[in-house]
């Protein structure tokens, strides 16, 4: 996917043109590996009228605002790079890689950088197969998963036929990052999918799949393929019912 929580976590897959160039040349550094380059923010608060002059000195003073209480706000953009061993997967067309055939696996690394604008902060992701001369591959987005998580949805339930539309309500900013999907809880080990879309507005739209029996579920949306999250701050449901009765009954046990 081109993007995932900050926490980390996300498994990339990234092909080649030509499948021949994914070799391990080895190497100081173990051959293949990711590195991702971004900026962090640094930010430094100090209340100036009750902080010692000598200390004030010690204080960075990168760009600096006070206030009428007396208080120093100093923020500082600087370079944040992670590198991060990578591995070759062979895809055998699998939709959670993207298909195709053989690729440059790895892992996103925690992006602690704090640079956040609407809730992202882009990375550009390098690849190395010989782990020292790396070569631009493609851009990663880190994204906030509290900013990006769903606030609301409607309709609260539909059939258990399936096919209600739903809406997931998040913010303008967020974007379909690769795989988008809805997930309408589980039943018997059968977990319930459902493929969606992004709108600009930051509405994500999917239709229920059919459920095996009535009842209650906790929906929730991924916008990568991978990490789902609920509606926040607490997690609402949705119902499927049976469209004769309507009326709700608990799960067969």
């Amino acid at each position: 996917p081109r993007g995932g929580p900050s926490a980390g976590g996300t498994v990339l897959h990234l092909s080649l043109a030509d499948d021949a160039l994914l070799v391990d040349l080895g190497g100081e550094a173990h051959g293949l590996l990711c590195r991702f380059d971004g900026t962090a923010l640094r930010r430094v608060v100090v209340d100036a009228a009750g902080t010692p002059a000598s200390e004030l000195a010690r204080v960075p003073v990168w760009s600096t605002a006070s206030s009428p209480g007396g208080v120093w706000r100093s923020e500082h953009v600087e370079p944040w790079s992670v590198v991060v061993s990578a591995s070759v997967a062979d895809c055998a067309g699998r939709r959670e890689c993207g298909g195709g055939g053989r690729a440059l696996r790895c892992v996103a690394p925690e992006y602690g950088g704090g640079a956040f604008r609407d809730g992202m902060a882009p990375l550009a992701l390098s690849v190395s197969i010989d782990g020292q001369s790396f070569s631009a591959a493609a851009n990663f987005t880190a994204f906030d998963a509290d900013s990006w998580r769903p606030r609301a949805f409607a309709p609260r339930g539909g059939p258990v036929e399936g096919g209600t539309s739903v809406a997931f309500a998040l913010p303008p900013a967020v974007a379909g990052l690769g795989d988008v999907r809805c997930r309408f809880g589980e039943y018997k080990g059968h977990v319930r999918l459902a493929d969606a879309t992004v709108s600009g507005a930051g509405e994500v739209r999917c239709a229920t799949p059919p459920a095996r029996a009535v009842g209650r579920v906790v929906p929730a949306v991924t916008l990568n393929g991978q990490q789902y999250e609920g509606t926040a701050p607490h997690a609402a449901a949705f119902e499927y019912f049976a469209v004769a009765s309507r009326t709700p009954v608990p799960f067969p046990s």
